[in-house]
Formats: C-alpha cells, structure tokens, sequence
C-alpha cells in the first residue's frame, strides 16, 4: 500500500498524463474523475434511498414492488455493462462516460411522473441505461489514469470521493422532499448533468490506452475472452452473494430505518453520515493494514464477513442507534471490499491484454446485476414477510446466514490455486 504522497508523485511523472495540467499536486484529469465520483454518488444517494420509503409510505406500494423496480434498475444497468464496456472500447471513455451521465439524468428526471408501478419501471430502466454506459466508462478511465503499481490508491481515493457524495446526498434529498419529491428528482438529474459537462471540459479528449496499441476485440470475441478466463468467472460468481447483502443498503436499511423511528426520513440521513464518516475515516488505514499481511481474496472475504455481521446484528437493534452502529461496522467492511476488487479486476484485465479494461468492469458488473437484483428482491420480499408476521428479526437473520455462505466461499476459493493466478 502506497502513501497518498506518493500517488501524487506517480501521477505528477507518469508519461500517460502529457497534456494533463497539475492542480493542487494531482493530473486536473484525476480531480474531474474525483468530482465525477463525487456527483455521480451525491445525485443517485439524494433519491434512491428515498425511493423505497416514498413510494411504500406516500405511493400505497409494497415493499415488494419497490424491491421489483430497485431489482430491474441494477439488473437492467450492470446487465447491460458487458455490452456498453466493449462500446466504450471502440468509441472511447470519455463520450460514454458523458452520454451515460447525461441518459441518467433524463431517467431521474422521468421519477417526476412515475407515479404507477408502470411509469417507475420505465423510470428505473432509462437511469440504468445511463449507469450501465458511465460506470464500466469511469473505472476504465481511472485505470488508465492511475499508473499499474498505484491503483489500490488511486480507486481508495475514488471510494473517498463517493462516500463524501453518499454522506451529503441523503441530507440534501432529506430537505429536498420537504417540499416535493419532484424537487429531489430534479436537482439529482442536474448533478448528472453538471457532471457531463465537466466530463468533456476537464478530461484531455486523448488518453493513451491499451485500445490504442492494440485493437480491442469484438464484443462475441470479448464474451469468448472473458469466459475462457475460468478463475476470474468463479470470482465473479461467488461475488454475487456479497451484491446481495451489499444492496441492502438501499431497501430494506432505509425501510427498517423508517420502522424504527416511526416512519418518515428522519433516520435515514443519520444512516448514510454515519456510513460515510466511517468510510472516510478508515479507507486508507485498514486497505494499508490487510495489505500488509492478506492476499486480495482473503481481504474481500473478510469484508464479507464484516457486511454478513452487520446486517445479522440488525435483528438485534431495538432502536436507531444500535442500527447506527452496525451501519458503521458494514462501512468498514465495505471499506476492504470495494477498492481492492476494483484494483483486482484492472490487474487482471491487463493481464489479458487487447485493451480489455472496460470489458473485465463490464463483465464483473454481471455480479452486481445478479446478486443485486436477488438482493432488492429478497429484501423487499423479506421485509413484507416480516411485517405481515410480526417476526421483524427474519431478514436480518436469512441475511447473516446468507453472508456466512458467502464468507465460507470466499475463504475457501482464496486457498486456490485459481485465485492466486489472478493477479
């Protein structure tokens, strides 16, 4: 693990970076990826969490069908990410990355009217298009920006810049429906917007990349590529249960939330704070500590474990302050999983050669279109379970369960010689 210090250094030197102008000791091409990070986690935190309790307590909608329209969103957006990541290949980083901000913020901009469970499908699936084109874009781009040795700091500090994001998006959202969830949904699709421009605007139009040595593959020779990769498709798969207990965060976290504190969103900016708090503060040191004597494997199966603890310990929450603390503890397991998986999938990726990047994210992302879309759900169904059964334990519980088949997995597959011939 590498100081911040040094990162800066790396990206002052790199020779990738000619044309990029250094501001405040960084490439100003890694301060717009960072404000990218930052818009992109502020606008969809300002009205997704706020999603679930407002169309189950304003709207009549079950949690169950809140959880379908959550599910088809995140299937619909990394679904689609192998696709758009070997279109991002072909036309570059950039524009996708700007034309997904700017599709996104029409499908927020279409909550306004979805007012039936119809309309919020709709909805959901135009601001997945957008995601699915601006994701796989985004961590493409801050692989190539970031030199190889750098990467596990270069995406902590990606992580950084979303949690600021995630911190002050429900507090902004939470005032924003005071006076209408129009105005929520308005103000996130703005944020895209502003994010777009500043995407053309600070990005150098050309960065070097392996696509442009090499040219990369058609999407069936990607697909054929990819699948041949046996080690990293049993990774991707086991990673699926992580997405399910990892998406909780967004349906039945803000619904219990509401529950305890006797509906409303009261609680539910306190939740994301304390995440957010939790993550800025203990990023770097715990990444440098697991560093130091895990493999990156065995690191992303003790934040399993930690997230599978989290949400077990819920059951137990009699208010919202216990919930608080197990919130803080899922924040810092996240805090293992995110950026070295990013830092994984790069390496292998360039590993494969051909100017896959974009292709490797897209394909992980099938991970998140399946596991996450299980994980809304099954949380939805659980949480409706619960509720009509007086057992309010029951989700947290099947959850921890859940998180301990997953943990087990991956400390099992670390041990292989499969996951060592990843990176």
């Amino acid at each position: 693990m590498v100081s911040h210090g040094r990162l800066r250094l790396a990206l002052e030197t790199d020779p990738r970076h000619i044309g990029n102008r250094v501001v405040v000791g960084m490439p100003l091409a890694i301060w717009s990826m960072l404000l990218n990070a930052f818009s992109m986690s502020l606008g969809f935190f300002m009205l997704i969490p706020l999603v679930s309790v407002y169309y189950t307590e304003s709207l009549g909608f079950t949690a169950a069908a809140v959880g379908l329209a959550l599910a088809v969103r995140q299937f619909s957006q990394q679904g689609l990410m192998l696709l758009t990541g070997s279109l991002a290949e072909q036309f570059g980083y950039r524009p996708m990355l700007a034309v997904g901000m700017v599709v996104r913020a029409i499908g927020f901009a279409t909550f306004v009217f979805a007012d039936s469970l119809p309309r919020l499908l709709v909805a959901s699936i135009i601001a997945a298009l957008g995601g699915a084109f601006f994701e796989v874009s985004a961590r493409a781009l801050m692989a190539v920006i970031v030199p190889l040795e750098q990467r596990t700091s270069g995406f902590s500090l990606w992580s950084l810049a979303s949690n600021v994001g995630l911190a002050i998006g429900p507090l902004i959202g939470a005032v924003l429906i005071g006076f209408s969830f129009a105005s929520v949904c308005l103000v996130a699709a703005s944020i895209y917007i502003f994010g777009a421009v500043g995407t053309m605007l600070l990005i150098p139009p050309r960065l070097r990349t392996a696509a442009d040595v090499v040219r990369p593959p058609s999407l069936p020779r990607t697909i054929a590529i990819v699948f041949r990769d046996k080690p990293f498709v049993v990774f991707s798969a086991i990673m699926c249960g992580y997405y399910i207990l990892s998406q909780q965060l967004f349906i039945t976290i803000p619904l219990e939330s509401a529950r305890l504190t006797g509906g409303g969103d009261s609680g539910l900016g306190l939740i994301y704070l304390v995440n957010s708090i939790v993550a800025l503060s203990l990023q770097f040191p715990l990444v440098r500590l697991t560093g130091r004597f895990f493999s990156p494997v065995t690191t992303i199966a003790l934040g399993s474990a930690g997230v599978a603890l989290s949400l077990a310990s819920i059951s137990l929450a009699n208010g919202l302050l216990a919930m608080l603390a197990s919130v803080a503890v899922m924040a810092a397991a996240r805090c293992l999983i995110e950026p070295i998986m990013n830092t994984t999938i790069a390496s292998i990726a360039s590993n494969a050669g051909g100017g896959m990047l974009a292709s490797y994210f897209g394909f992980s992302a099938l991970s998140i279109a399946i596991g996450g879309s299980v994980g809304q759900l099954l949380g939805g169904w659980l949480f409706d379970v619960s509720q009509a059964r007086g057992m309010p334990a029951l989700p947290w519980i099947t959850l921890g369960i859940i998180g301990l088949i997953v943990t087990t997995t991956l400390a099992i597959f670390s041990r292989s010689r499969s996951a060592r011939s990843m990176v």
